[in-house]
């Protein structure tokens, strides 16, 4: 007697089956069963589809997040996106993530009636800036008018970085002979010092910053008991003196603990970052950290940050000018 039909490939032996006794044994076509083993073969394992990719839902919130960084002046990169895209996935349990060229192909796929796409954001002269500032100008400014209707002054903070460089002091005409008036010195050229400042609206200051150039061990004795840093100054070290990914998320974890305190921030209020959107500031983790901490990240336009940052005009020109006095005496 035959054995019933109802049968899987799995039954089947792995190496080399006799065709012909297996269709025999279980009363089946051979050249069924033979069509059935080829087509087995030559399938690819079944993979989950949305292994890699994002679910409708994740993409429509991931939507939503370029929406509204875009209204803030912030327009995400495609390497921003793809981590974005990575995080969620994690959070889902997956461990795979998104390939190279999915933030670029999910780019093409926004919805045409949001009229965001790729943008290369090119250099250009800069007289042809200056003459594209009135207009550029004019819709930022109604951006921030609308983001800071009714906002109070005490919630609404600038920060930006000032670079210095040691020993790069100015020249000085003093009375004496020659020979016994030394020539100032003067530090190796390349060296930075980079001091990152923020202020309130209310005329509030917040305890500095300073990155020194650095690429050995950083030692907080350098600067404790020191009479002429503030009491909360913070010091750090990064290869070129500047500020980078790390540091940046470093100083914001700096503000949200200064501007927390009562007199500052109200329970359910909101404050307000304003800053030069550059590199250091876009990372996703700097803007989710703002999120979390209902921080409202708002990016002055590129180029033109001379004309509108608080800090990038007389107060940094002041400051530069009281580092080179004092420069110039340590340097005596």
């Amino acid at each position: 007697m035959s054995k019933s039909s109802n049968f899987s490939e799995d039954q089947m032996p792995k190496k080399k089956p006799n065709i012909s006794k297996i269709a025999r044994e279980f009363d089946v076509s051979r050249e069924t069963l033979n069509s059935r083993i080829k087509k087995a073969k030559s399938s690819p394992t079944p993979k989950d589809s949305h292994r890699n990719n994002l679910r409708a839902f994740q993409e429509k919130a991931l939507i939503n997040w370029i929406v509204k960084m875009h209204s803030w002046n912030l327009p995400p990169t495609a390497a921003v996106i793809e981590a974005w895209a990575n995080q969620a996935l994690s959070r889902a349990g997956q461990e795979k993530q998104v390939s190279k060229m999915w933030a670029y192909r999910f780019i093409e796929r926004l919805p045409k009636h949001l009229q965001l796409a790729p943008v290369k954001q090119k250099t250009k002269e800069l007289k042809r800036i200056q003459a594209e500032d009135a207009g550029f100008l004019a819709h930022w400014y109604d951006q921030l008018e609308f983001l800071l209707r009714d906002v109070p002054a005490r919630l609404v903070y600038n920060f930006d970085e000032c670079g210095f460089q040691p020993g790069q002091g100015r020249s000085r005409n003093v009375i004496g002979s020659s020979s016994s008036c030394p020539n100032l010195a003067e530090s190796e050229r390349g060296e930075n010092i980079t001091a990152v400042e923020c202020i309130a609206a209310d005329g509030w200051l917040m305890d500095p910053l300073f990155i020194f150039k650095s690429t050995g061990n950083f030692m907080e004795a350098w600067f404790d008991g020191s009479d002429n840093l503030p009491l909360n100054s913070a010091a750090a070290i990064s290869q070129n003196g500047w500020i980078t990914d790390e540091l940046a998320l470093a100083w914001l974890d700096h503000f949200i603990a200064a501007t927390a305190t009562s007199d500052r921030l109200k329970s359910g209020e909101k404050r307000y970052l304003l800053f030069d959107g550059h590199g250091a500031h876009l990372t996703l983790e700097f803007l989710q950290k703002c999120e979390q901490n209902s921080i409202i990240p708002f990016a002055f336009l590129p180029h033109s940050t001379h004309i509108y940052q608080p800090l990038d005009g007389k107060p940094f020109l002041n400051y530069k000018q009281q580092f080179r006095l004092m420069n110039n005496e340590l340097s005596f």
